[in-house]
């Protein structure tokens, strides 16, 4: 089915072949068995010419970049370098297990102020027993799964939470910033975020690679979690942080802020923006995990075929398109203190990048370094994508303002008289 595909330079066996492409690069496939290619009509295609190209295609792709991948033929004589097995020290996985636990107590401190002396013995009552297991070897396999998952998703709430935590504080000071300088800044907290997920994937790395994740023996457990419930964290972390500001409430508590959300009479377009949301995350959640019945479209198929082509490592459409502009877009408007209404959902779209940070490092039988090259180029289109959304925001809210002055009656004259 794949042999024509029906798009441009699809139409002999291309789609196979990227399919082998990305088994190789991606996830540690190092051999495969091949069967020859059958067309629309179920015939065998004969032509020797089209598998020498195709191969050949596939050959000089793992050998450029950052892959440097050769083929071995069983006639070369030579003997496959065999992979030793790989167990992270016990030691290194304890220290990434207390990382874990002080992001939470992080994320708690600043939803919930609490004394040091709180935070310090909370941290002690977690940390003694942590230290046990790993050092006693108790279980790791277990725990490692349990740390592993909530790396994915504190870590990624962290990022989410000192962007929203910065954005109220310029938001707060309102100090006078252009367009451009707001742009500028918002960059920074990008730059933050993504280190502060990059540290929880350094942490997730240390429990998951094992030579039974690398060969997928085991595999990642919890992707759709990892992916949903930063999402709504992230919501109510922007309520605690812009919810007043949202209802133009200051002097409400965090008590009476939640009764307030609780009780408020749903509007139309509140349930409209509401499903398309639900309808959004229903969507990203299908689509992820190991296993799922959702397919991209051919276009679709065919846009990332191209930047497999010209890049490293495709950057994923979510994170580009959606989740770090979303969190461009939030700083920018903090910086200029408006639209505070849309943060809840820009901060959705923040955690829904930051959590693919930490799903990218998830498949660890995908080398490092190719996932360092994928968020690369993730956060440099998006930059290129948000310079995009601010020139059409823009000018649909400078359209909207002349569209406002030209409805209003002119000074000193009747409204009635103003052009109906």
């Amino acid at each position: 089915r794949r042999y024509d595909y029906k798009r441009p330079l699809h139409h002999q066996g291309q789609e196979i072949v990227n399919t082998f492409y990305r088994a190789i690069t991606e996830r540690n496939i190092r051999v495969i068995f091949f069967k020859p290619f059958i067309d629309s009509k179920n015939d065998l295609v004969s032509d020797y010419a089209v598998y020498k190209a195709r191969f050949a295609d596939l050959e000089r792709r793992l050998l450029a970049g950052p892959h440097h991948i050769r083929r071995v033929m069983a006639a070369d004589g030579e003997k496959l370098d065999l992979m030793p097995r790989l167990r992270p020290r016990p030691a290194y996985q304890m220290l990434a297990g207390l990382a874990v636990i002080a992001c939470f107590l992080l994320l708690l401190d600043n939803m919930l102020p609490l004394k040091p002396v709180v935070l310090y013995g909370l941290f002690a009552l977690a940390a003694l027993p942590t230290a046990a297991v790993y050092l006693l070897q108790i279980r790791l396999s277990l725990f490692n799964i349990l740390f592993g998952l909530a790396a994915t998703i504190l870590f990624a709430v962290l990022a989410t939470q000192f962007v929203l935590a910065e954005s109220k504080r310029v938001f707060d000071a309102g100090a006078a910033v252009t367009r451009l300088g707001a742009f500028g800044r918002s960059l920074w907290l990008l730059a933050g975020a993504v280190l502060i997920s990059l540290a929880g994937a350094l942490c997730e790395t240390a429990f998951y690679a094992e030579s039974e994740y690398l060969l997928e023996l085991k595999v990642f457990t919890g992707v759709k979690v990892s992916q949903l419930l930063p999402l709504a964290l992230a919501i109510v972390v922007a309520l605690r942080y812009f919810g007043n500001d949202i209802l133009g409430k200051a002097e409400l508590t965090a008590k009476d802020r939640t009764m307030y959300f609780l009780n408020m009479n749903i509007k139309f377009w509140h349930a409209l923006i509401g499903m398309m949301l639900l309808a959004a995350v229903a969507l990203l959640i299908i689509r992820s995990g190991h296993e799922t019945g959702v397919q991209p479209a051919n276009m679709e198929l065919f846009i990332r075929n191209i930047l497999e082509e010209i890049l490293p490592a495709r950057p994923r459409n979510k994170a580009f398109l959606l989740g770090y502009p979303g969190l461009l877009l939030l700083g920018y408007f903090a910086y200029q203190k408006k639209y505070q209404w849309l943060y809840p959902i820009l901060a959705i779209m923040a955690a829904m990048g930051q959590a693919n940070i930490l799903n990218t490092f998830s498949h660890i039988r995908t080398p490092l370094y190719l996932s360092v090259w994928r968020i690369f180029f993730e956060v440099l289109f998006a930059i290129g994508m948000t310079g995009l959304y601010v020139l059409v925001l823009e000018a649909a809210g400078a359209l909207w303002r002349r569209c406002q002055r030209q409805q209003k009656p002119e000074s000193g004259q009747p409204a009635e008289q103003n052009g109906k």
